[in-house]
């Protein structure tokens, strides 16, 4: 059962694909972080972050295992998408681990059998449009 599902546009000077993706990973632990606030919950949450775009995973799961990042890293195209996972994930007290999903899994297997994170994948690249 899904229970939230959202689509926006993505900014940037060069939006791309990749882009888009990144705003969803985004928009997903803001609004995980949200949630937690509205319920004042002050036990760490443990949430999964699957995603296609294993590029962005590998950036942000580097950029969360320092306190902060290195100027280089700043000149990233995407930083801004990368700092605002990174900066949410710490200020809410989430416990996130970014997992990478194969893409367009559907053009060679049902979706019906699909796992869940293939599946919301799929979804997602629909709603990308």
């Amino acid at each position: 059962r899904r229970l939230a599902q959202c689509a926006s546009p993505a900014f940037g000077s060069q939006p791309s694909s990749y882009r888009v993706e990144e705003y969803g990973v985004v928009s997903f632990v803001k609004f995980i972080a949200y949630v937690k606030l509205f319920y004042r919950s002050e036990v760490p949450w443990r949430i999964q972050v699957a995603a296609d775009n294993e590029s962005f995973i590998i950036k942000v799961t580097k950029a969360m295992a320092y306190a902060d990042p290195f100027p280089n890293v700043t000149m990233d195209p995407d930083y801004d998408l990368i700092s605002e996972v990174v900066q949410t994930v710490r200020k809410s007290n989430l416990e996130v681990s970014f997992v990478h999903v194969l893409g367009h899994q559907d053009a060679r297997t049902a979706f019906a059998d699909l796992d869940l994170p293939s599946q919301l994948n799929v979804e997602a690249d629909w709603l990308a449009g």
